[in-house]
């Protein structure tokens, strides 16, 4: 199982509720032995004999009882090279092998399924920090995965330049001076405060004009903030509007990163939509798909629709997701698409 396949599943069963607490999550870790695990099942099912309500306790020991017939399937009587994760409630069972290890074992019963050690899996554990800052704004950020988090917004309060002369403008400037170069400093903190996290990987600053370099300068960066310093990009705004403009500026330092390569391949595809050599829509793309015509399919995130003959033809398949603004267009009024090879 990939990791997309697994998203898809947790997604599927974030959606399952129960009835009280009658939805059991059992993770095993790998290489452990079936007739322990099923033991530790043995003694959940006698302690939710127990259970006070008749439909409650009905539809727990149902549960449990599932997952115990599946885990009895299991051969050699081991759970496999990265453990399961098994999940019942409602009349149904899931018997999920990740494609990491299981960190623990876990048994719980709740109104919904335990999916927190499967979202960890599935979720793109490199980041990269975003600052856009000027002399009165600044907005930090960060890409995780295909996801934008807009982290802090903070405006400085100083006032524009002087517009007197004589001493009174030089006293003004002097003390402006200072104050930016104060103002910079805390943006510095707050880098230090956001990015010093291991999983930030590599850091980006944008700024209009001379902004963004001012602060590099005289913004006393912390030294292990500026060992991830990736790039310095020129944009309008140190708003969130800004960080939206800077990341078409910078993927190829985001070119690991799931959004910044789903954004770099539906540019090619809307530029490909233009030049009339794209196409969209389930029989348009399965059509040109037999025809050998397609160098990639493009699929809305959560959308079921598959194509297995992709793989005789070279043709690459990538999914969209809907969390930033591109994205969000393409899987509201595309769903599929493919982009031609001529």
């Amino acid at each position: 199982m990939d990791k997309r396949e697994l998203k898809m599943i947790v997604k599927k069963l974030s959606e399952v509720k129960g009835h009280h607490t009658t939805l059991v999550s059992y993770y095993i870790p790998p290489d452990r032995d079936v007739a322990q695990v099923t033991k530790r099942l043995d003694e959940e099912y006698s302690t939710s004999s127990n259970i006070k309500s008749k439909q409650t306790r009905n539809d727990v020991l149902m549960s449990i009882n599932a997952i115990r017939q599946e885990l009895r399937k299991l051969k050699q009587g081991k759970v496999g090279e990265h453990g399961i994760a098994c999940f019942a409630g409602n009349g149904e069972v899931y018997m999920i092998y990740p494609p990491e290890d299981v960190p623990s074992m876990l048994y719980r019963c709740d109104s919904s399924f335990v999916l927190e050690p499967l979202e960890f899996m599935v979720e793109d554990k490199a980041m990269v920090g975003i600052v856009v800052v000027d002399q009165n704004e600044a907005t930090l950020a960060r890409i995780k995965g295909s996801k934008l988090e807009i982290l802090k917004y903070k405006e400085s309060h100083i006032q524009g330049k002087h517009g007197r002369g004589g001493q009174s403008k030089q006293r003004f400037e002097r003390d402006r001076e200072l104050k930016v170069k104060m103002w910079y400093r805390a943006i510095s903190e707050l880098c230090t405060e956001f990015f010093m996290d291991d999983k930030i990987v590599k850091v980006v600053v944008g700024g209009p004009s001379f902004s963004k370099q001012d602060f590099i300068d005289i913004g006393e960066l912390d030294h292990r903030i500026k060992a991830k310093l990736a790039a310095v990009v020129d944009v309008g705004y140190a708003t969130e509007s800004g960080v939206r403009e800077l990341l078409p500026k910078v993927t190829d330092v985001l070119e690991e990163n799931a959004q910044a390569i789903e954004r770099k391949q539906l540019t090619r595809f809307f530029e490909a939509l233009r030049e009339n050599k794209a196409t969209y829509g389930e029989v348009a793309v399965r059509g040109d798909l037999k025809k050998n015509r397609l160098e990639m399919i493009l699929i809305a995130e959560g959308n079921e629709t598959e194509f297995p003959e992709a793989e005789d033809f070279g043709t690459e398949i990538m999914y969209i997701d809907d969390d930033f603004d591109d994205g969000a267009m393409f899987c509201r009024t595309f769903v599929i698409g493919g982009i031609r090879r001529w």
